[in-house]
């Protein structure tokens, strides 16, 4: 579509030209009547609202959910800075639907979330009708059909709906994207477009940036489509979309006007310019970026695999086939059109992935799935144009099975209305605390879940909540002296001793961080006091944790998860502590719980090995291996497992797949060598342990080993040499002055040989070492009196 300038020119009060009162056009106008039959157009429209509104509110939770959920209700209400990059205006219009009559103020901030989903879903509607009738041959009855099929598997989505039902920003976000989208189309296409639109696109696009700064990454995509109209206007018009983007930014004012009051929740204190620019910039969040992440949790490969799942729980197989013909369909209809759909895509692809959040990729590929459900309604538009009149409406009812099918089958585990475990968990987790005890944690859904009951709920408001991560900033440790009258020393050590000295309670995120030793388990939490841990203690803890500890059968994930980690880091705690059969005892609780997890049925697997478990230890490394789990570190497991059960080929058999993956790992050689030396292969035994000593030269095992590999081959000074280098590496290391001894017996040097464990004597470091040693040198003293005899 081109415009000529002069058509723009004018003044700016005036109304740019319009080619809405093209009678004959196919295009409707914005919400217009004129897309189809009156009434089926307009029952369309009410669908695509209502019924997802329905059922958001039927499934809503009425309390605080898990994420970040404790943050925005009480930021909401509270009228506080949520986390970077701050999105005032999220805050802004909780307050307001807080103060609605009828219903609670926490669910109606929930159900701000719905309304926004539900707003989005209208919206999806009318963008797959405006793109499905740029193309001249469909009728406005298929357009209508692939809108409403569109906008119902967009609200009945796991990804949208997950968010659609609790206080979170996202649904705000999305509603943002598609008005912007759908008013980059009506620019774009040539008929029944109105370049008055242009202010108002640039209004929303400075107002969503306030909400979700993210949005400013699709701008690349948007400028497809409006920077003809743009550039076609006046200089008085430009002026004037430029100052209403501006407008839209205002809310960001809001941030310092209200961290001056010191709200509940005032995230990075943006009083001054630099600490406003902070948490505008996200500055905490820097290090996720680039696929830093990605180094920790298995690269770009397993992010495409997280995502590729969860694009196939979202909208199915079928839906994706659908979505292609959309895509296909477009590319034969408008070039342009496609381009912007696929820029939106790839871009909001590469910037989930660079950020690298595996908890929450679903919230950050948002906007990408809405692109393919878009395609996936132009794709189901077409669908039914090929059925013409006889086959088309048999061909609309199987499509729009697919969004009632995934509407049954996903409202109960989708359904948060009893859903109070998060708030029961943070009662546990501050409630009983003692007084003047402080909570500390590292994560930040047990310091919201604890914000929330404390702030909405009136409970221990005495109790001060610290995030341990932040304590590393300034104005974090300034907060928390003015709150809490409390010093926080930066120096670690310093900082334990505090705890110890206020008998402070602590959560980890999923490694403790803490010496175990300075840890007491309680319920769901720890306490920081340096005592011994007593089967008293243990007992109480449980008692306390089962008070706590939700009910198996749940159908909700992300609850499932939270105490399957709590379990977890049990496991971990007890496991530290040398505590294998308690370490074991809590991963399987998790396993229970998550059955499906690999992480955790790998550190059940090694609990189970070091506490002697191994057929139950081998089958927990054979379930996570079937589960996709670290496949290197399985079959490490695997080896040593068969080791230990006495089955070397087994073992040998693992250790070799291990090794073809990691040909770095001095301790995959070495096992690889034992099991070599148990089956009796002395020469590649020898073969493994040298590379093990390769990798690692001071490794006296490996030593010992190449040692009796020698030995058996008759290489007895090749024997003594190694022998020796692992008396080196490790002054007391007993099997090595063993062994050593036993080849000067077959060097027929027996003088030597009762040396070496004499020697071996005086530097034992236990008594069982001592007993073993004296054992080996009695029976030498034997031998060498009946050889003096003959």
């Amino acid at each position: 579509m081109r415009f000529r300038r002069e058509e723009a020119e004018g003044s700016v009060f005036a109304s740019p030209p319009s080619a809405d009162a093209d009678e004959g056009s196919k295009m409707p106008r914005l919400f217009s009547g004129k897309a189809g039959p009156f009434g089926l157009h307009w029952a369309s429209m009410a669908v695509s609202f209502t019924l997802p509104m329905a059922i958001y509110t039927l499934t809503a939770c009425r309390t605080v959910y898990w994420g970040d959920t404790g943050e925005f209700l009480v930021a909401a209400i509270g009228l506080g800075i949520p986390h970077s990059p701050g999105t005032p205006l999220y805050p802004l219009l909780g307050r307001v639907f807080s103060l609605l009559p009828l219903a609670g103020t926490v669910l109606w901030v929930n159900l701000m979330s719905a309304f926004f989903a539900s707003v989005s879903a209208l919206l999806v509607y009318f963008i797959v009708l405006h793109a499905s009738l740029a193309r001249e041959s469909t009728s406005r009855s298929c357009a209508i059909a692939g809108g409403l099929v569109a906008s119902l598997v967009w609200a009945f989505t796991n990804s949208l709906w997950s968010y659609s039902t609790v206080a979170e920003v996202y649904t705000l976000q999305l509603a943002f994207v598609c008005g912007l989208t759908l008013i980059g189309l009506k620019l774009h296409l040539p008929k029944g477009s109105n370049l008055s639109l242009l202010p108002l696109f640039f209004f929303l696009f400075g107002l969503s940036l306030t909400n979700n700064i993210t949005v400013l990454l699709l701008a690349f995509a948007f400028a497809v489509l409006i920077w003809r109209p743009f550039f076609a206007l006046g200089a008085k018009w430009k002026t004037l979309v430029l100052f209403l983007f501006v407008l839209g930014l205002t809310p960001y004012l809001y941030m310092p006007l209200r961290s001056i009051h010191n709200p509940a929740i005032d995230w990075g204190n943006p009083e001054t310019t630099s600490q406003f620019m902070w948490v505008l910039t996200a500055r905490e969040f820097s290090r996720n970026m680039l696929g830093l992440k990605y180094a920790l949790t298995g690269g770009i490969f397993k992010a495409f695999m997280i995502y590729l799942k969860l694009l196939l729980s979202d909208i199915s197989t079928a839906g994706l086939v659908l979505s292609i013909i959309g895509a296909v369909s477009l590319f034969l209809t408008s070039k342009r059109i496609l381009l912007f759909f696929a820029l939106m895509y790839v871009i909001n692809l590469a910037y989930s992935f660079a950020f690298g959040a595996d908890l929450e990729l679903e919230a950050y590929l948002l906007p990408s799935l809405l692109v393919l459900v878009v395609l996936l309604g132009m794709g189901a538009a077409r669908l039914v144009s090929f059925g013409r009149k006889r086959f088309g409406l048999l061909i609309f009812a199987v499509v729009l099975l697919t969004p009632l099918t995934m509407l049954i089958s996903r409202y109960e585990e989708r359904d948060l209305k009893g859903n109070s475990y998060a708030e029961e968990t943070g009662n546990g987790l501050i409630s009983s605390i003692d007084e003047g005890a402080p909570f500390f944690t590292e994560n930040t859904v047990d310091l919201f879940t604890a914000l929330y009951v404390q702030s909405i709920k009136g409970v221990r408001p005495d109790v001060p909540l610290i995030y341990l991560p932040y304590l590393k900033y300034e104005w974090y440790r300034e907060q928390v002296a003015q709150r809490f009258g409390m010093d926080i020393p930066q120096n670690e050590v310093r900082l334990i001793e505090l705890m110890q000295a206020k008998g402070a309670y602590y959560t980890p995120l999923d490694k403790i961080t803490i010496p175990y030793n300075l840890l007491i388990p309680d319920g769901i939490r720890f306490k920081v006091v340096s005592d011994s841990l007593t089967s008293d203690l243990i007992s109480a803890s449980d008692s306390r944790m089962a008070s706590i500890d939700f009910d198996r059968e749940t159908k909700d994930y992300d609850t499932r998860r939270h105490f399957a980690m709590i379990h977890s880091y049990l496991g971990e705690y007890f496991f530290l502590g040398g505590r294998s059969d308690l370490s074991s005892r809590e991963y399987h609780r998790a396993a229970e719980i998550m059955p499906k997890n690999s992480e955790i049925q790998l550190n059940l697997a090694i609990a189970l090995e070091r506490s002697g478990r191994l057929d139950e230890a081998f089958s927990a490394y054979q379930r996570c291996f079937s589960l996709g789990g670290n496949r290197l570190r399985i079959l490490k497991g695997l080896g040593k497992v068969s080791l230990k059960q006495e089955n070397a080929a087994a073992a040998r058999d693992y250790l070799l797949k291990a090794a073809s993956l990691d040909v770095t790992d001095a301790f995959i050689f070495y096992n690889l060598g034992l099991a070599h030396l148990k089956m009796g292969d002395f020469r590649a035994a020898a073969k493994a342990n040298l590379k093990a000593i390769e990798l690692k030269p001071l490794f006296p095992e490996v030593h010992v080993n190449l040692g009796i590999s020698y030995l058996n081959m008759g290489q007895l000074p090749q024997a003594v040499a190694h022998l020796r280098k692992a008396i080196s590496a490790d002054s007391v290391h007993i099997p090595a002055y063993i062994n050593l001894a036993q080849v000067y017996v077959f060097m027929d040097s027996l003088e030597t040989a009762m040396a070496v464990l004499e020697a071996g004597a005086a530097g034992a470091a236990s008594s069982r070492d001592l007993r073993m040693i004296e054992g080996k040198l009695m029976e030498l003293r034997e031998l060498s009196k009946s050889l003096d005899k003959k």
